[in-house]
Parts: structure tokens; sequence; C-alpha cells
């Protein structure tokens, strides 16, 4: 489908013509005016998109993040409690067999 665009400014050709000129120096292929606006219209038509998907990766990467606090939580409260169990079980075992019977175990 062909867009025609009429009485553009000057400076703004000319800008065009350059930065399609540094892409053809760059890349070492020919890239014309018309190339580049076709970029720039393609790239138009897909910013939202492109902005909808970085917006759900956002929120996945802050519910990822949230899990991973609440593991980290629970993690913890598992240490402590194991330690508060091996702290009582040693209690119990000395009580039974008096201090010091699990200092060669």
């Amino acid at each position: 489908m062909d867009i025609f665009v009429r009485n553009v400014d000057e400076k703004i050709v000319l800008s065009l013509d350059q930065k399609a000129e540094e892409i053809a120096t760059r890349t070492g292929q020919k890239f014309s005016r018309n190339d580049y606006i076709k970029m720039l219209l393609c790239r138009e038509s897909e910013r939202e998109l492109i902005e909808y998907k970085k917006d759900k990766f956002d929120m996945l990467a802050a519910d990822i993040q949230r899990a991973m606090d609440r593991q980290a939580e629970m993690l913890g409260v598992f240490t402590e409690t194991t330690a508060r169990l091996i702290t009582m079980v040693i209690d119990e075992l000395e009580l039974q067999f008096g201090e010091g019977a699990l200092e060669d175990v």
C-alpha cells in the first residue's frame, strides 16, 4: 500500500536522509529515506504491543519477586523452627543421660 506525504519541511527531510545514510554506513547496505520511514512507521505501529508486553513482563517479574521473598521468609521460619527443635531434643537428651553425654557424638 502506498502513502504519500506532501509539504514536509526541508529540515525534516534532510534529517531523515542523514539518519538513513547513517544506517546504510553502519550496516554496509543500501538504506534509503523510504526504508527509514517504513522502519519508523513499523516501529510506531508496534509500540503499543511492545509497551503491553513490557508491562506484562514487569508484572510477572514483580510476582516472581514476591514469591521469592515469601520463600525466603518461609525458609527463615523453617530454619528457626529446626534450630529450636534441635535445641529441645538436645536438652531432653541431656536431661535423660546427663550433661556432657552428647559430647562424644
